[in-house]
Parts: C-alpha cells; structure tokens; sequence
C-alpha cells in the first residue's frame, strides 16, 4: 500500500513481516529518494564497529535499523553531517561483511541517526532482522 506525504508516494510497510521485503523493493527504493525515514526501522540489537571520520574505530550497538539508515549508542557528540562507516558482525552462510558507508543526520545526547549512502537489499538485510531483532 502506497500512502502519500507531501506529495511523494512512499511504502507502508507496518505489519509485514522481514520476508515480504522483497516483494515490496521497488516501493523502499521509491521511498530511498523522497524521505528514507519511511522504510520499515527495526528494533535491534546488533554489535558493531562504527567508524566516524578523524575519529578511531569504536565498538556500538545499533538499536534501530532499516534498509536506509541505522541508529546507535555512542559516547561523544557528533556533528550532523559526518561521514562514518558501520561494519556489521558477519553471519553463518553469509558473506564477510564489509564497511558500510553513511553520514549522520542527527545526534541527540548519546545517540546517533546515520542515514547509508546505499540502501541495502532485502537480501542483505533480512538475516540480521532474523538474528538480532529484539521485541518490541
């Protein structure tokens, strides 16, 4: 179902389960050039490596995550606009993970919202909704 904000269409994809991504992927890619904040986000908990740009690698655990973006804790204020890179834990049958690049879009007390310069495909993202999805 298509629904409308600000006159762009974008998916609605409350309700669906993580294996009906695919189906509905020419719709997140729609979305992927109006506002990426309407693609399905999940509650997560997921450990990983973030990088942000002049600063080292750091251990976090992203909270929230969609095909578009991410959310995490992490010790320090971060101004929106930085690049950084996320290195996800790599899964059983699955390919190495690689550094995925995106930049802050908002850093709020120790929490920052990133946005991923490539929106992931339902096959990349799936098996980490399976692995470290968290109840609600």
């Amino acid at each position: 179902m298509l629904t409308t904000t600000q006159d762009k269409p974008v998916p609605t994809t409350q309700g669906k389960s993580a294996s009906s991504l695919a189906a509905d992927w020419p719709r997140h890619q729609q979305a992927a050039t109006g506002d990426r904040r309407q693609t399905q986000r999940y509650k997560m908990a997921i450990p990983a490596l973030l990088e942000l740009e002049g600063y080292n690698v750091a251990s976090v655990t992203v909270f929230n995550m969609s095909m578009a973006g991410f959310a995490c804790y992490i010790s320090q204020y971060v101004e929106v606009g930085t690049r950084c890179w996320l290195k996800l834990p790599s899964l059983p049958g699955m390919p190495q993970s690689e550094w995925l690049s995106a930049s802050v879009v908002r850093c709020n007390a120790n929490v920052i919202g990133c946005s991923l310069e490539r929106m992931l495909h339902p096959d990349e993202f799936e098996p980490f909704i399976e692995e470290y999805r968290v109840a609600a």
